[in-house]
């Protein structure tokens, strides 16, 4: 499939996700070799094309398709112990989206994937755009796998930015 014949697919679902057999072609699917340099996703970089083609159009951004998207991305970091600039293009949109609910898998992107992604991934994606209603949010409603709240409180001892000063380095460094 074309880039942009799965473009024209997201519109023409929008906001609703691509039918299953249009949305395997961005799923995580192992080429199955082991190797050092011959392990990888044969979707990885169709994936890209489509996280790229979202980044620079607001219009074809949908909530669930992010998550989807990101959920691929996650399981290919995971499996490959890297983080491309994939994930970290991916995790920002679902930060501006700013859903509360969706803290767990940023939390999931930064801390349970890969070496490389703990350390790229900013820690205010785990903040959101307002950490004391996050900190509410996860007192209240206790995630099962991650402790949320101790990770910010953790977190919040350190120099972190504020989230305009966040969102603004994000798009230089993406403008630039």
């Amino acid at each position: 499939m074309e880039i942009k014949d799965f473009v024209k697919i997201i519109k023409d679902c929008h906001p609703n996700l691509p039918p299953v057999n249009i949305l395997k072609n961005v799923d995580f699917i192992h080429n199955g070799k082991e190797d050092w340099g011959e392990s990888d996703d044969i979707n990885a970089d169709f994936r890209r094309k489509v996280v790229e083609t979202l980044f620079d159009n607001k219009k074809l951004q949908s909530r669930e398709l992010i998550k989807y998207l990101l959920q691929a991305e996650i399981d290919y970091c995971r499996e490959e112990t890297l983080m491309r600039e994939t994930l970290r293009q991916i995790t920002f949109m679902l930060y501006m989206i700013g859903k509360v609910e969706d803290i767990p898998m940023l939390f999931e992107a930064k801390m349970d994937t890969s070496f490389d992604a703990g350390c790229g991934l900013d820690i205010e994606l785990i903040f959101g755009r307002d950490k004391d209603k996050v900190k509410e949010y996860f007192q209240l409603n206790k995630h099962e796998n991650y402790d949320i709240v101790g990770c910010i409180e953790e977190y919040e001892k350190y120099d972190y930015q504020t989230p305009n000063e966040f969102i603004k380095g994000m798009k230089m460094y993406y403008e630039s």
